[in-house]
């Protein structure tokens, strides 16, 4: 555990505040090669892992802590109640080669992480934030109460590449990624707003009603 005592946003009776962790175990199951906490002093949950060719693990979601461990940060500190994580760890599970918040200055979720073939990071979920950072944005502004995001960092953590929000005025909500062999990503999630933007809708182009599923071609 973390330490200290979460409140759920939407209040309720506190609760201890967990850690994510990370475990690598043998290609058979049968040994463990590694197991680590990973977080800071309040709420951190690990949504997604990727490994890339040479057995580094790329671990993301959201934290609540402030003191939440960084190493070569593209972002070096939590400027909202709740930012996105990115960390990636060496092989062996001894050292970070890098570790950084991801966010605006609201609540932001990290939901789904990928890696390519030249290290770079995918990542996706949903945000709150209004000045959530952008780069070659698709979409420049948080549509509704909240959007969901797509974002790429290069394979050294320094640099952002890509950051989009997509959405409506409803809420969207992004919870898988995953590139194809042309350099295309796609997005999972779902929506409860009936004015979606869609573009070459193939199944279904109009809301079904309450909340549908939506996929996104980049």
């Amino acid at each position: 555990l973390g330490g200290g005592s979460c409140t759920p946003f939407g209040g309720g009776a506190a609760y201890p505040c967990p850690d994510a962790f990370v475990a690598k175990l043998n290609a058979n199951g049968s040994a463990l090669l590694y197991s680590t906490y990973l977080g800071g002093s309040s709420l951190d949950d690990a949504a997604g892992i990727a490994v890339d060719s040479v057995g580094a693990a790329f671990v993301g979601g959201d934290t609540q802590s402030s003191n939440f461990p960084l190493l070569n940060a593209l972002k070096s500190s939590r400027t909202g109640t709740q930012d996105v994580f990115v960390s990636k760890i060496n092989g062996t599970g001894s050292a970070f080669v890098y570790s950084t918040y991801f966010g605006g200055n609201n609540v932001d979720y990290g939901r789904a992480i990928k890696v390519d073939s030249t290290g770079r990071a995918f990542i996706a979920g949903f945000t709150f934030s209004p000045d959530f950072p952008l780069v070659s944005a698709i979409q420049s502004s948080l549509a509704g109460s909240f959007d969901l995001f797509v974002a790429t960092i290069n394979a050294l953590g320094t640099e952002l590449h890509f950051s989009s929000y997509y959405g409506s005025p409803g809420e969207d909500q992004a919870h898988g990624l995953v590139m194809d062999g042309s350099g295309n990503t796609w997005v999972v999630g779902h929506t409860q707003s009936s004015s979606f933007p869609t573009r070459g809708a193939p199944f279904q182009n109009a809301s079904g009603g309450g909340i549908d599923g939506i996929l996104l071609k980049l």
